[in-house]
């Protein structure tokens, strides 16, 4: 049976088969396997910064056509920027309303606890007064 050959991975090399005859020391570069004698560096931190190949400048097939997108994203960008302030300015406008109306709410419940006191003050002052006018009152 033919069994395919593993393939080659960058990280893990094959291991080489040695002959009888060689010492397992010998670490000369005749002795060693094509991809442990690579030239070129190879994994993550192979390249330097100045062997980054260099990013070519973009030539559009539609020269036209670029103009006319680049005028409508001038023109988006430009409504966006109307859109936000416009959305800052009613924010700010909410949140001055919001202000207002926790502080009218704030005030309504003060003035409510107050109400609601001052009333049970006035029952119990209608009831002491009926009480000495009838008789009715016991003080020792």
């Amino acid at each position: 049976m033919n069994t395919p050959r593993p393939t080659q991975s960058p990280r893990y090399p094959l291991p080489t088969i040695q002959s009888p005859n060689e010492s397992p020391t010998d670490l000369s570069p005749s002795s060693m396997s094509p991809s442990m004698t690579r030239l070129t560096p190879t994994g993550p931190r192979a390249l330097s910064r100045s062997d980054i190949p260099t990013k070519k400048e973009y030539q559009s097939p539609v020269p036209d056509l670029d103009e006319k997108v680049q005028q409508h994203f001038t023109q988006t960008n430009c409504q966006l920027s109307k859109l936000k302030s416009e959305y800052k300015e009613l924010d700010a406008k909410d949140a001055e309303v919001q202000k207002r109306k926790r502080a009218a709410l704030a005030e309504w419940t003060y003035l409510d606890r107050e109400s609601k006191r001052e009333g049970a003050k006035v029952e119990m002052t209608e009831k002491l007064l009926e009480a000495t006018v009838n008789g009715t009152l016991y003080v020792a």
